[in-house]
């Protein structure tokens, strides 16, 4: 994908990933915990994804920190990247070229400004006339109907910038989805199925038991399991906004439920 497409924030975890690789190629700690599991990879993945968007918050909202001390408002480019620039300095260990540290620099201060840019009423109203002018009437996360006349029911319409915007997801096209105002609220700004507490989602129960539904079943956990999923169907690959809501299973039965044993299936192949 192009940077052409890509937001600010996604601009910024990419180059961030570029850095990273070419300093230290080899993670042995992570590799070695992922081998310990026989997790083929995965392991490694969700932590080096999980490290990179705490990077990305601690780069954004410091930036923003800084700018909101120093009394100069984000809008003024002119003084708000020479201060994000120095808070960068102070605070990171960037060995970068200077026209890689001035980008750097510049899709902070990009990721700032767009998360301080709100969906206008307009601009909302919009873009779910486009939707249901293109056939997009169902949730991209639990593939419910969205009730377009409701502001209050729980599959109500809302825009979903999927990549957030209070890290530099801006409004583009590409970045914005029909969800239900339940999905909406719990995957809140997260950016990757990485970054919500993944190491939580577990339990030592099965199905049958009082307590398999209470610990695993947490709004924000599903909606985790589903977006690790891309949202379609593990065995067959149908997405939510056509099978609609995709049930849990075990990907490995010998294992426990955890949150790389999780698949999402539809009712196809559901047997409860």
């Amino acid at each position: 994908m192009s940077n052409s497409t890509l937001t600010p924030g996604e601009q910024l975890a990419n180059m961030i990933l570029d850095i990273v690789h070419s300093e230290c190629p080899e993670a042995g700690f992570l590799k070695n915990m992922d081998k310990l599991l026989l997790a083929d990879g995965d392991f490694l993945e969700f932590q080096k994804r999980s490290i990179l968007y705490y990077t990305l918050r601690r780069l954004i909202h410091g930036a923003s920190y800084a700018l909101e001390k120093a009394l100069v408002q984000y809008a003024d480019s002119a003084h708000a990247i020479p201060i994000i620039k120095d808070y960068i300095n102070n605070n990171f260990s960037f060995s970068l070229p200077l026209e890689q540290m001035n980008r750097l620099h510049a899709l902070v201060y990009s990721c700032v400004d767009a998360s301080h840019k709100n969906l206008t009423k307009a601009a909302r109203a919009y873009t779910l006339e486009s939707f249901k002018k293109s056939g997009i009437t169902t949730c991209y996360m639990c593939g419910v109907e969205i009730d377009f006349n409701s502001v209050e029911a729980s599959n109500s319409a809302s825009v979903e910038h999927l990549f957030p915007k209070e890290y530099g997801g801006d409004s583009r096209q590409e970045n914005l989805a029909l969800s239900c105002k339940d999905c909406n609220k719990h995957k809140d700004d997260h950016m990757h199925p990485s970054d919500f507490h993944f190491e939580k989602i577990s339990t030592k129960h099965d199905k049958t038991h009082k307590k398999f539904a209470k610990q695993l079943f947490v709004s924000r956990h599903v909606v985790a399991m589903w977006l690790k999923e891309n949202c379609e169907c593990t065995i067959c690959g149908k997405h939510a906004s056509s099978a609609g809501r995709l049930e849990v299973f075990q990907k490995e039965p010998q294992d426990s439920w955890h949150f790389l044993n999780i698949g999402v299936q539809c009712s196809d192949h559901n047997e409860g």
